[in-house]
């Protein structure tokens, strides 16, 4: 039996887990994800796109020099950025809403991937979807507090290896 921490929680048999998420979420996963979005929302989509870059950002610097406002004198002022972070924002919030339909949620997410590849020169690897992963989970436990519990914190990490999974 493999055992992984991951962002403090400890994670039994993952790869077993990581094949069954990749078939489908349970119910109360999607429930439990779809319950703290809607908290999510709630804290405003700007706001929660600003913290999500600003955590991307500071844990891999090189991933800003990817983007057109990098020469900005104050990028989280950027309105470039604030427009980047709220369509960003706004399309997982439509992944959220859409995981009970896999038949329309799998080619979207499918061209999400070949947009985001075609962007990156075709350089799109395991590191950047940690890193995103990571980094989402880190930015709704900061902006959640004490309501994102280590269950939440579980669902959402299923849920994103699950979204992950679909898009490969």
């Amino acid at each position: 039996s493999s055992v992984y921490i991951y962002l403090g929680l400890k994670i039994e048999n993952m790869e077993k887990r990581e094949q069954e998420i990749s078939k489908s979420l349970d119910e109360e996963t999607i429930l439990i994800v779809q319950n703290s979005w809607n908290n999510v929302r709630s804290c405003g989509i700007e706001k929660v796109g600003l913290e999500f870059f600003r955590n991307v950002f500071s844990a891999d610097p090189e991933v800003l020099q990817k983007f057109k406002f990098r020469g900005e004198e104050n990028v989280y002022e950027s309105k470039a950025l604030r427009a980047h972070g709220r369509m960003v924002i706004s399309a997982i919030g439509d992944v959220i809403t859409g995981l009970r339909d896999l038949r329309t949620l799998s080619p979207i997410l499918k061209k999400l991937f070949q947009f985001h590849e075609h962007l990156s020169s075709g350089v799109i690897d395991n590191r950047h979807f940690i890193l995103i992963g990571t980094q989402l989970i880190i930015t709704l436990r900061q902006l959640l507090g004490d309501t994102f519990s280590d269950e939440v914190a579980m669902a959402w990490i299923e849920t994103y290896a699950f979204i992950s999974s679909k898009m490969q």
